[in-house]
């Protein structure tokens, strides 16, 4: 049976993979019909980025199972940079899908594309907002350690007596004379 936190990281992990496939799908159209200009360079940024931020969201998860802290802090810096390049590549293909009739008239979006691409783009844009924001939002439950969760035994000291006075010595590491007598 499937959790609901793996169903919720799955469609985030869903609408990554739509965006970037989106994205691999206007290089491969722009590509074939001006392969002169560089309109293919922002979708294509903007695939790959999102691409890659698979692996380095699996070295995030594989560094935080094996508690390894640096590397943890180094992966979420490196993904949090991958997508926003990501995100501003899909920015970059809206913004350029606006001149494509004008920098390559062979490229005519209602005939190569079939769809209204400033719909597709803000559709991936938004997809991908979401996918980083949505993760944010979601609730942990706390962890509890199974120290925390042992109870102490119930037979304790019995009388005073049995305490053993030992006065907090922050100056002299070594065992105080008072200690020794005891």
């Amino acid at each position: 049976m499937l959790r609901s936190k793996s169903i919720f990281f799955g469609i985030v992990g869903l609408c990554v993979v739509l965006a970037a496939a989106t994205q691999f799908w206007f290089y491969s159209r722009v590509e074939s019909f001006c392969p002169t200009t560089n309109l293919h360079l922002a979708p294509m940024v903007a695939g790959g980025c999102l691409t890659s931020s698979f692996v380095v969201n699996m070295g995030w998860i594989v560094s935080r199972r094996k508690h390894l802290t640096s590397m943890v802090r180094i992966f979420l810096f490196v993904w949090v940079v991958i997508i926003s390049i990501g995100l501003v590549a899909v920015g970059a293909t809206f913004g350029q899908s606006t001149l494509y009739s004008k920098v390559c008239p062979e490229l005519d979006p209602s005939i190569v594309f079939g769809v209204d691409i400033g719909a597709v783009q803000t559709i991936s844009a938004v997809l991908l907002i979401l996918s980083i924001a949505a993760p944010h939002v979601y609730k942990k439950k706390p962890v509890l350690d199974e120290e925390l969760l042992k109870l102490s035994p119930v037979s304790g000291p019995t009388s005073s007596k049995e305490f053993k006075y030992k006065p907090l010595n922050f100056l002299n590491p070594r065992q105080s004379a008072y200690d020794q007598a005891i």
